[in-house]
C-alpha cells in the first residue's frame, strides 16, 4: 500500500521538482537570447568590417511555417483534453468534468493564445513553459453606507462575506463608512 505524504513531504517534492525545472532552463539560457536574435534576423555577431553583413529569416520563415500546423493539431478539435469514464455510471461526470476543463482553458484563459506562446517558446527558446494554477482571490468590491439603522448595520455585520473596514457614528447612530 502506498504511504500517503505529508503537507510538508508534498511542498520539499515539488519544491524539488520546481528548482530542476529552474536549472534545467537556466541550461538553456544563454541560447535563448541568440535563438531570439536569429528569428528577428539581427546581426549574427561575427561580422567584419568592410565585409558582407547579410542576415536571414530562415529561423522566423520556419517557425512561422510550422505555428499554423501546430496549432491546427491541437486546436482542430473542439475539446483539448477529453476526461474517461472510469467505473460504470462515470459517463455523465466525464463529460461534464471534459465540458468544464475545456471551458476553462478555452474560454476563461485563452487557449489557443497560451498554445501559440507555448509552442513558440519551445520552438524558438528550446523549452515551452506554460504555468498552471488556480487563482483563489476574492474579487473585492468597497462599498458605503449611510444613515443605517441598528437593524440595517447588524444585518451587514451577520453577513459573513462583508467586512466593516471603517464606521462613523452620527448622533449615536453607528453608520458603515466602508466596507469590502
Amino acid at each position: 500500500m502506498a504511504e500517503k505524504l505529508t503537507e510538508e513531504q508534498l511542498k520539499a517534492l515539488l519544491d524539488n521538482h520546481i528548482e530542476d525545472s529552474q536549472s534545467a532552463y537556466q541550461e538553456v539560457d544563454g541560447d535563448v537570447q541568440k535563438a531570439t536574435d536569429y528569428y528577428m534576423g539581427r546581426p549574427y555577431g561575427n561580422e567584419v568590417k568592410g565585409k558582407s553583413s547579410v542576415t536571414t529569416r530562415e529561423v522566423a520563415e520556419a517557425v512561422d511555417g510550422a505555428m499554423p500546423q501546430l496549432l491546427k493539431i491541437f486546436t482542430q478539435s473542439v475539446d483539448v483534453v477529453e476526461f474517461t469514464p472510469q467505473n460504470d455510471g462515470d459517463a455523465t461526470v466525464a463529460e461534464n468534468v471534459t465540458a468544464y476543463v475545456n471551458h476553462i482553458f478555452n474560454k476563461d484563459n485563452s487557449g489557443a493564445i497560451i498554445m501559440h506562446n507555448w509552442f513558440w517558446d519551445a520552438l524558438i527558446n528550446k523549452a515551452g513553459i506554460v504555468k498552471a494554477y488556480w487563482d483563489t482571490k476574492q474579487d473585492v468590491n468597497e462599498e458605503e453606507y449611510f444613515n443605517l439603522s441598528q437593524d440595517e448595520l447588524a444585518m451587514l455585520m451577520q453577513d459573513k462575506s462583508v467586512e466593516i473596514v471603517e464606521q462613523e457614528e452620527i448622533m449615536g447612530q453607528p453608520v458603515p463608512v466602508g466596507q469590502d
